[in-house]
Parts: structure tokens; sequence; C-alpha cells
């Protein structure tokens, strides 16, 4: 699969830098983490991370910024799985 914890910090590393630094800034005030920490210790909480710092909306965005950029990178995969690694819904399908 190539949906992975991996994955998904090679995705932070090529986003945007303002986007980047947001990210950090936020998650480092709200949690005293990094996202790459977050993601190291437990990628399944990702969204509720992002959305505890940045807001729903912003961690909606990371997550379709994700999803595109997989597909751009020959993963096929559907949004739901992107949604559910990254903690979004649960693995039975419930938000």
């Amino acid at each position: 699969m190539c949906l992975t914890s991996d994955s998904v910090l090679k995705f932070y590393e090529e986003i945007d830098a303002p986007l980047k630094l947001l990210i950090h800034y936020r998650l480092k005030a709200k949690f005293g983490k990094t996202f790459q920490e977050i993601v190291s210790e437990d990628p399944h909480n990702v969204y509720k991370a992002l959305s505890k710092a940045l807001g729903v909306h912003n961690a909606e965005l990371f997550l379709h910024m994700l999803y595109n950029w997989l597909l751009k990178k020959n993963c096929a995969t559907e949004l739901k799985y992107v949604e559910m690694f990254l903690g979004k819904i649960s693995a039975v399908g419930t938000s």
C-alpha cells in the first residue's frame, strides 16, 4: 500500500513553505509536538490534531491535498482510506 506514515511525511515535506510553517507552529503551540512527531507516534491521530490546531476546514484541506498528491504519485486509493488512515473516520465508517 502506498499510503504510509512515510508517504504522509514526504507529502508534508513537499507542501509550500507558508502552509508547512502554519502547520508546524500551530501544532507546536497546541500540543508541543511537530507534525513529524505526531505522524510518527500515531498517524491515525493526524486529522484530529490538525482539526484542533488549525480548524476542521484546514484539516479537510490537508486531507484532500494529500489525497490528490497520492493520486499524482500513482497511488490508486480512495478518499475514504485516506480519511481512515489519518483518523477522520474509523474502519467501520463512523465519523
